[in-house]
């Protein structure tokens, strides 16, 4: 026994009926909220509030019984959800999800993408596709139906709301409030505003990490450790690194407070084996973050992303915290009284925040664990966000100066904020909230819409044209902090009267509701699937050019493609191919320093064909491609008023040549643009002598095509080259006749093997580089946390020496 408890016994845990409690009342908040996605056939997917393939409002593009976006316009509303960055969603994240589909339902891995960039990129250790987050993972195995996936999304919002009651409460925090603040997690930006997004998913794991890091410190067992570092590990999967950092630096903030003010007995067995926790998780996800660092290491193009760290969120955009409209959150109105400038920060409302500034951690070592931690983690990314000198220099480390962490770090506040907000609330039911400090913080939740108002007009808000929805939006939170203000500050007077104290609590927690839904509220679209029913322009270049490459303006964006299974040139991908990268930044003329995206003009004829470039699909409203595509005599193959297609005689994607002449890298890039096309420019000797190119030299025969593989047979009538138009990057290994061969750049961004005269098999293999060292890693760490979990017995149990855990009487 330990401090006279029996061993194993866990101080935190609750009442089994506790937590069946707050999962019902909030399924039943869920259902309130989001009944037309559970009960009317609507939708939280980003592609079913507008098409990426085609966004023109007609039946074809949003089903048959699509809702007219004249709903969202009579509101002055965007047609799309109030989320940060939709494009990443339609042109990243969903199609990486069809991606996945298709591979697995072909029985393959997805390490390498084919279908973007000139030539492929990589695809896994991209890391925003998240392939292997369990509950995603899951989804896509199931089919990930629409149907489904809103379900999934469903689920992330109720389980991050779940988790951050179970993590609150353990800290004998009473139960309204500790649903309180669940409700205010599920209502607020930090989900709500990401629904359907990876940035969503990832953000909603918080929670769940500060539960898992609750429990381990509760009773610092094995047993425990073991089970953090596989929820740690989960959630690294989960994959978008901003958002990741921010979380395992909130939890890192509350470990070191946990650890010292609660860790007196047997402290350095609980320090070492919180390390070691930390450790496992590390290398659990080896196999996915090793291969995804030498990615990095070998794009330098990248670097054009060194010292974002250092951005900075503009002071006045702390008001969003408080409402998303009022001072220019993500994009919601069509025609904004202030427009959105700089990062911004979700909201979680006047509510929260009012209840926060009464928190308290008197009476408990818990609570002064969540107080502490909370607002030690809230103090400094508020800091850092605004750029303080005291924590800017973070922003200048390696790793985080590349990472955009003002338009990131701001998806916990909301979350500590509610933490705190149920000290609040606690204190103010337990009657312990001193009344001056409540009368002050009423004063200063009254005083955010005054100077909002004032704010407004330096930014010359009231000349807007749609000034009315924004003093509809400023009424409803002066009113909201008019009635919070006074419940707070009547509460606190009462405190000798717990009726009243009661009465005002729940009072607050409903205010803090109502309004977090008036925020999150947008209408929703009916359920359709656009990969399931794709464009007519879609289904004509899958018809046209099912092998063959297309360059395209916005006909489809990409990702998009990956999902339609059409081989095009542009790429949203982060870690690209650097030869693919410089050459289509060279001849493309595209403005996006980092991605293969929005082209300004047409590559010249030689580079097209190398590139293997059958067809051109375009947008009709980009009329410079357009006209250049006409002015070069391409054969108009389909328009629909919309979209117009053009095809064009190319090289074939894999090619037999003996012609060739050896350059240097830099006057590789140039040459490419040169005739004659079938001419491979090299910038090495490939041991097989030159010669000119035949008429009647053989085709080669594609014998297999995949993902991460291809094979093709070739009748060599004299020694020469294999050329493929397929990127150039580490990780491909060639084959020939069963030899391991060397491959070559070539047409600086693509691949040539020589090939002896007479019949060669020529294999083509990808395995991401780093890969087979993270599954060594992984393998062993995965042995080690088994062990941890049943292998090693501690000869006793490790409890925290705080005083002995009492229900609270708060309800």
């Amino acid at each position: 026994m330990v401090d006279g408890q029996p061993p194993g016994h866990d101080p935190g845990r609750l009442p089994r009926r506790e937590g069946w409690r707050a999962a019902v009342a909030l399924v039943a908040l869920l259902a309130a909220t989001h009944y037309d996605v559970i009960f009317l056939g609507r939708s939280l997917i980003a592609t079913n509030y507008s098409n990426p393939l085609d966004f023109r409002p007609l039946p074809e593009n949003y089903g048959p019984q699509f809702v007219s976006h004249d709903e969202w316009r009579s509101r002055n509303l965007l047609p799309y959800a109030n989320v940060r960055d939709a494009g990443a969603t339609w042109w990243q994240w969903e199609p990486s999800t069809q991606f996945l589909k298709q591979a697995i339902h072909d029985r393959e891995w997805p390490f390498w993408d084919p279908y973007i960039a000139p030539g492929g990129t990589p695809a896994m250790s991209n890391l925003v596709p998240a392939f292997f987050f369990p509950p995603y993972l899951l989804v896509v195995l199931l089919g990930a139906s629409v149907q489904l996936l809103n379900a999934y999304f469903l689920f992330l919002i109720w389980a991050a709301a779940f988790f951050t009651f179970l993590f609150v409460r353990r800290h004998e925090v009473g139960f309204l409030p500790a649903l309180t603040a669940a409700a205010a997690v599920m209502l607020g930006g930090m989900v709500h505003q990401h629904l359907g997004t990876f940035i969503g998913q990832t953000a909603a794991c918080l929670p769940f990490v500060m539960y898992m890091t609750r429990r381990f410190f509760d009773r610092p067992a094995g047993g425990r450790a073991a089970g953090v570092a596989l929820a740690y590990a989960g959630t690294a999967l989960a994959s978008f690194p901003p958002v990741l950092i921010s979380i395992f630096g909130i939890a890192a903030v509350y470990g070191a407070i946990a650890f010292w003010a609660e860790s007196s007995t047997a402290r350095l067995r609980t320090g070492a084996l919180w390390l070691s926790t930390l450790a496992l998780s590390l290398g659990l996800v080896a196999f996915y973050y090793i291969p995804a660092l030498a990615t990095r290491a070998a794009t330098p193009q990248m670097d054009l992303y060194r010292n974002v760290g250092l951005e900075t969120l503009p002071a006045r955009n702390l008001y969003q915290i408080v409402s998303p409209t009022l001072m220019g959150g993500v994009q919601i109105y069509q025609e904004a009284p202030i427009a959105p400038e700089g990062p911004y920060i979700p909201y979680i409302g006047l509510g929260a925040v009012a209840l926060a500034l009464l928190a308290r951690g008197s009476g408990s070592t818990r609570r002064r664990t969540l107080l502490f931690a909370s607002a030690l983690a809230l103090a400094g990314l508020l800091l850092k966000l605004t750029g303080s000198p005291l924590v800017q220099w973070i922003g200048a480390l390696p790793s985080l100066n590349e990472i955009h962490i003002a338009h990131y770090f701001g998806m916990p506040v909301g979350f500590l904020i509610a933490c705190l907000a149920a000290l609040g609330l606690h204190s103010l039911l337990e009657g312990t909230a001193d009344v001056a400090r409540a009368v002050a913080a009423a004063a200063a939740i009254v005083a955010i819409p005054e100077s909002l108002w004032h704010v407004a007009r330096g930014q010359k808000v009231f000349s807007s044209p749609a000034i009315a929805y924004w003093l509809s939006d400023w009424w409803i939170l002066a009113g909201v902090a008019l009635a919070i203000a006074v419940v707070i500050a009547a509460g606190a007077i009462e405190g000798e009267m717990p009726r009243l104290r009661l009465a005002a609590g729940a009072l607050a927690a409903a205010i803090l509701v109502g309004d977090l839904i008036y925020m999150g509220w947008y209408p929703n679209p009916k359920r359709w699937s656009i990969f399931d029913h794709p464009s007519p322009y879609i289904q004509e270049l899958q018809r046209i050019v099912p092998n063959d490459r297309v360059f395209s303006y916005g006909a489809p964006n990409a990702n998009l493609s990956s999902a339609c299974r059409l081989f095009i040139m542009d790429s949203l991908m982060a870690f690209n191919p650097p030869r693919s990268h410089r050459l289509y930044h060279r001849y493309a003329n595209a403005p996006m320093a980092v991605f293969m995206r929005a082209p300004g003009e047409l590559p010249p004829e030689p580079v097209l064909d190398r590139a293997n470039v059958a067809a051109v699909s375009l947008n009709r409203a980009f009329t410079g491609i357009l006209r250049a595509a006409e002015a070069r005599g391409y054969n108009a193959t389909y328009d629909d008023g919309y979209v117009a297609i053009f095809t064009r005689r190319t090289l074939p994607r894999f090619l037999f040549s003996s012609e060739y002449r050896v350059v240097s890298a830099d006057a590789a890039i140039e040459e490419i643009a040169k005739e004659p096309s079938s001419e491979i420019v090299l910038e090495q000797d490939p041991g097989v002598p030159s010669a000119p190119n035949d008429p009647a030299d053989p085709k080669v025969e594609v014998e297999s095509y995949r993902r991460n593989s291809a094979t093709v047979v070739v009748d060599a009538p004299r020694p020469g080259l294999l050329y493929a138009s397929e990127a150039f990057f580490d990780g491909w290994t060639a084959i020939v006749n069963g030899n391991p061969a060397t491959i070559l750049p070539a047409n600086y961004a693509f691949r040539a093997v020589a090939v002896p005269a007479g019949r060669a098999r020529v294999e083509f293999r990808y395995w991401p580089p780093g890969l087979t060292r993270g599954l060594v890693v992984t393998g062993v760490s995965v042995v080690l946390v088994w062990a941890l979990a049943f292998g090693v017995r501690l000869r006793r149990e490790v409890r925290p020496a705080s005083a002995p855990r009492t229900m609270s009487a708060v309800p």
